[in-house]
């Protein structure tokens, strides 16, 4: 409405210029000059004319540009507003999130103090353990003495037994420890049982080779005869095969030495880091013999103190546990002498090693093969 007003005066405005306008140039006309000089007043005329409609009309246009912008500053003016309106909200949000930061922050400090509380205990705990592992140290090392001990104590039981009258009348059992090189007649051993004469007629076990005992030396001194539980150096004649440690010299007249390649046997693992399986292979040290053996058949598992079974044909064993076992030589058709250990003690005694470990210990219950 306002713009038709505005529009409705510059039209009775222009009306008004036009009017006079007409009424300047019947003046004029009316005049009495020159026609020159009336044409002249005219076209002056003209020109104020033109430029005043040229006023108008340029007037018109900025009227007409200054409704555009103020529209568009209605709209700028709006839009500060709604931006003033955001802006109050973003604030209220703005107001919370500190709110929540500052909780935030709270609960941070809590948690940083817990952790720090939880540090000091993981400190404590650490040196505890750290105490511990000292003390399993010490414990080890302990266990081990008496392990070794124990060992020691295991294997030495046979020298230290005292000679009865009933190991002087058992079968002849030499046990070969050593053969002279360059002498091959002469060997040292053990008397294991039995008694050892000048002249008797012998056989070395496992190979069944006939000889002859021509003298017996004990620390030194030739003598006729040596009883069980000495170290005595024979010399043999006959002797065509090679001797090695571990062959027993057996009297002809009576029961030879039992020669085997599969065994079983009650076996104590003493130490080993992982399981043991039917399978695993370890170096057998059986009286004066050194042989690889592996471990068939597992049969059953038996008790610490009571002795009774546990477990039948269990899967595997491990560090501690005492268990009755197969065991066969690995190399094919190899055979050792051996006695079990109820007959024999001494010759039926073993441990199985693997580097420089000792796995096992264990005695040997019956010759299977």
């Amino acid at each position: 409405m306002q713009q038709q007003r505005k529009n409705q005066t510059a039209y009775s405005k222009q009306a008004e210029m036009d009017e006079a306008i007409d009424r300047v140039n019947n003046f004029i006309n009316c005049l009495n000059i020159k026609k020159n000089r009336k044409e002249e007043l005219k076209r002056i005329v003209d020109l104020i004319q033109i430029s005043y409609h040229k006023a108008l009309d340029d007037k018109f246009h900025m009227e007409i540009k200054n409704v555009e912008v103020q529209k568009k500053f209605n709209k700028v003016t709006q839009a500060l507003k709604d931006l003033r309106e955001e802006s109050g909200k973003v604030s209220a949000e703005l107001d919370v999130l500190k709110c929540k930061f500052e909780e935030f922050q709270n609960e941070n400090k809590t948690i940083q103090n817990g952790n720090k509380k939880i540090q000091n205990e993981n400190k404590i705990i650490q040196n505890k353990n750290q105490e511990l592992e000292k003390n399993m140290t010490e414990v080890r090392k302990e266990l081990y003495h008496i392990k070794y001990l124990n060992f020691q104590t295991y294997l030495n039981t046979p020298t230290t037994t005292t000679t009865t009258d009933s190991d002087i009348n058992r079968p002849l059992r030499v046990l070969i420890i050593k053969r002279h090189k360059n002498i091959d007649t002469i060997i040292d051993g053990k008397i294991e049982s039995g008694c050892c004469r000048v002249g008797d007629r012998c056989l070395i076990m496992p190979n069944r080779t006939c000889v002859e005992v021509t003298n017996i030396y004990y620390e030194d001194i030739e003598t006729d005869s040596c009883d069980c539980g000495k170290n005595v150096r024979l010399k043999l004649n006959n002797i065509e095969e090679e001797i090695s440690p571990g062959f027993i010299l057996c009297n002809v007249q009576q029961d030879p030495c039992r020669v085997g390649r599969v065994f079983d046997a009650q076996v104590t693992i003493i130490e080993h880091q992982s399981i043991i399986c039917p399978g695993y292979s370890a170096v057998l040290h059986i009286h004066a013999a050194i042989t690889k053996v592996q471990l068939k058949q597992i049969i059953r598992l038996i008790d610490h103190e009571t002795g009774n079974t546990i477990q039948e044909h269990p899967t595997f064993i491990k560090q501690g546990q005492i268990v009755i076992a197969r065991f066969e030589l690995l190399q094919s058709g190899e055979a050792i002498c051996m006695e079990t250990f109820k007959d024999y003690p001494q010759l039926g005694r073993f441990t199985l090693r693997n580097a420089s470990q000792t796995v096992a210990l264990g005695n040997v219950l019956e010759i299977i093969e």
